[in-house]
């Protein structure tokens, strides 16, 4: 079975140098895009990092868990704001209505920032994986402080994406934002 743990509803600004503006994705087009590739599971993340000036709008937490009721392939994501002062509870409370994972969480911050660390505490606390979005501006400073932190929050499972994560798993990481070419061997 093919999982795809990365995808959203809604509509968010293409990175792709080839594709301008902004890429919806509606709920048929994600489960036709399943059927058509072969995916078994989806994994869909809410995010409070949207553009919404731009025009971007992903579904919310409510309204994926709704969709969940009824398409049981899809699988529910959440995202607190880590300076929430509930956001332990309010995890908690998600996990228990059929989450099973928090993220996307891309925040313009260093990797390890307090809020952070603590947010990787949490999730390892109560057996929920954390997708992180790496890239020069989100979570940054993996190359040099992320065995620090999965070190340090041994519990927690870190499942990483982005740019900024591709980059590093070579050897020999270019300067681009977005990584080409192949990967050196050794990153």
């Amino acid at each position: 079975m093919i999982v795809d743990v990365h995808t959203h509803l809604g509509g968010v600004r293409s990175w792709y140098e080839g594709l301008k503006g902004i890429v919806f994705s509606s709920l048929d087009d994600l489960l036709s895009y399943m059927s058509d590739i072969g995916i078994g599971r989806a994994g869909i993340l809410p995010t409070p990092s949207v553009e919404r000036m731009l025009g971007e709008y992903l579904y919310s937490y409510d309204m994926i868990c709704r969709i969940h009721r009824i398409y049981r392939e899809l699988i529910v994501f959440c995202y607190i704001d880590p300076w929430n002062p509930r956001m332990e509870y309010l995890l908690d409370e998600y996990v228990s209505k059929g989450a099973i994972g928090f993220g996307e969480y891309k925040v313009k911050l260093p990797i390890d920032r307090l809020y952070s660390l603590e947010l990787y505490r949490v999730c390892g606390d109560i057996d929920v994986p954390i997708l992180l979005h790496i890239d020069d501006q989100h979570n940054y400073g993996v190359e040099s402080k992320l065995q620090d932190v999965a070190s340090k929050y041994s519990k927690t499972i870190f499942m990483m994406h982005g740019p900024g994560w591709w980059k590093h798993i070579s050897s020999r990481p270019g300067c681009e934002t977005y990584p080409k070419g192949r990967v050196k061997p050794g990153g």
